[in-house]
């Protein structure tokens, strides 16, 4: 027999019984589509966990005491532990009320030193105008601007507003209208906030203390070792949020979730195989006299056997590409939800970018067709097997 009589045979064959060869095909179709929807949504949050480290904040330690206020001395001994580059203060005062031309919004203020904006908010960006803030400028969130501009208040750059603190109207020039962020590492949404320069924090809090400090390192391999530095000057009086250790814990159960749910996808595609092999079983069984009759007109045994298997290899076949491509678009589905939500570190809100790893790709596509092939062996070997006088004779 020539190939493609053996696929023609193995495809009408399968159409001779569309309920069983459908069934077998779901099978196969639950359990590629379960292993690629996860693989789906563990690649897309891990590649953009590391585009939020890699965008900046692998190098990053933000320093919060609790019982006292980090002084200009502090700083200084801090600026000496080796591998770290520099210290930026910055402040977040809470929501106050904000005011121009007769409108009055809440928003959010940060309080930063200005050389230091870009490493507290790595990636961000002005619409309009410059990141530079003198001492009584400032840089208003982009969904602040729309909440002025829906009131009617557009806001150019130059412009006045007020910040409130109580019965106290503080007066500041707008130097920049910030591109959409999202959330950061450094606390609150800067989209909805206004960000000042670190002289007026000194209304609020003494000059030379710091209630929030970030520290920037050298190198990622550097890290580890100033946090160990810091636990040593400062001991548990010193909280810390290292980025690269939240990287860490998040990938960390990215990995147990894939895990687990590839575990429960596997056991399904495992269940499909025996699920083909009891179908191909039953099939032999109903087809004896016909592969008898093939044997009988000079249909080798390797003939019978690559019938059965083309069989199975074309459910296969098919399971896995329908499975490849719903899996994947279930899992798009479910990130979608979290596009706007943001990680920060520059630009628009990071959301999640779907991807699917080709490692990820392959499993997703050559497992589920190994254990086809499998599943398919036994009764395609016993097909094969059979002698042409024995099943012609079988009722």
């Amino acid at each position: 027999m020539k190939l493609h009589d053996q696929v023609k045979f193995a495809v009408k064959a399968l159409m001779s019984r569309k309920l069983r060869s459908s069934l077998t095909l779901l099978g196969i179709l639950v359990g590629v589509v379960l292993l690629t929807s996860v693989f789906t949504m563990a690649d897309s949050i891990a590649a953009t966990t590391t585009k939020v480290l890699v965008r900046g904040g692998a190098t990053h330690i933000f320093l919060m005491p609790h019982g006292f206020t980090l002084t200009d001395a502090d700083r200084t001994q801090i600026e000496s532990i080796p591998h770290v580059v520099s210290t930026v203060a910055y402040l977040q005062l809470g929501t106050l009320a904000v005011s121009s031309g007769g409108v009055k919004e809440t928003a959010s203020i940060i309080v930063v030193e200005p050389q230091g904006i870009s490493s507290v908010y790595p990636g961000i960006e002005v619409e309009d105008g410059s990141l530079d803030i003198t001492f009584r400028g400032c840089l208003i969130g982009s969904n602040l601007y729309q909440e002025f501009s829906n009131q009617g208040v557009k806001l150019s750059i130059g412009d006045l507003i007020h910040v409130h603190f109580g019965k106290r109207a503080i007066p500041l020039r707008v130097s920049g209208i910030l591109e959409r962020y999202g959330f950061s590492f450094a606390g609150g949404r800067i989209d909805d906030a206004v960000i000042v320069p670190m002289d007026l924090m000194y209304t609020v809090v003494g000059r030379g203390e710091y209630r929030f400090l970030l520290v920037v390192v050298d190198s990622v391999d550097h890290v580890d070792l100033v946090v160990d530095t810091l636990k040593d000057l400062y001991g548990e009086n010193l909280d810390m949020f290292v980025v690269k250790d939240l990287v860490k814990q998040v990938l960390s159960a990215m990995d147990w979730i894939t895990m687990i749910v590839g575990s429960i996808a596997s056991v399904a595609l495992v269940v499909a195989a025996i699920g083909l092999m009891n179908a191909m079983f039953t099939a032999v069984a109903e087809r004896t006299r016909i592969i008898g009759v093939l044997r009988a007109l000079g249909a080798r045994r390797r003939h019978i056997l690559s019938i059965f298997i083309l069989e199975a290899s074309i459910l296969g076949i098919m399971g896995v590409a329908l499975g490849v491509v719903i899996g994947f678009a279930a899992g798009a589905f479910i990130v979608s939800f979290t596009r706007g939500l943001g990680m920060g570190m520059g630009g628009a809100p990071v959301g999640i970018s779907v991807y699917l790893s080709p490692l990820h790709l392959a499993v997703s596509v050559l497992i589920p067709l190994a254990l086809t092939i499998l599943g398919a062996l036994p009764p395609a070997y016993r097909a094969s097997k059979l002698e042409p006088a024995q099943a012609l004779r079988y009722e």
